[in-house]
């Protein structure tokens, strides 16, 4: 899934965007109502890491974690709406630029 909660055309995986529809009698978990205890091992330490903002590559250092193992827990806490995209971005090794994350703000 991509970032704010938009995913890939599935038909022919171009990269146009497209809005993906509420799951039906499911609410929005709220900012304040998520805690750490409710995480998986890897989220808890992505979580934990997100104290201050990360880039992907930068949490990888920070938590262990292999990418593959990371990125299904910083997508499940963007699901969750507890970290979001800061709109910064910082140069990769290879130069391109990554999307810092941070913690949401509680309402």
């Amino acid at each position: 899934m991509h970032a704010g909660g938009r995913s890939a055309c599935h038909r022919c995986r171009c990269l146009e965007w497209r809005p993906i529809a509420p799951v039906p009698g499911r609410r929005p978990t709220s900012v304040g109502a998520i805690t750490p205890e409710r995480f998986s091992a890897n989220v808890r330490r992505v979580w934990t890491a997100l104290a201050e903002p990360h880039t992907d590559a930068e949490l990888e250092e920070l938590t262990g974690l292999p990418g593959n193992s990371l990125r299904p827990a910083r997508v499940r806490l963007l699901e969750l709406g507890a970290i979001t995209d800061t709109g910064e971005r910082r140069p990769t090794s290879s130069g391109r630029p990554a999307i810092v994350w941070a913690r949401a703000e509680a309402p």
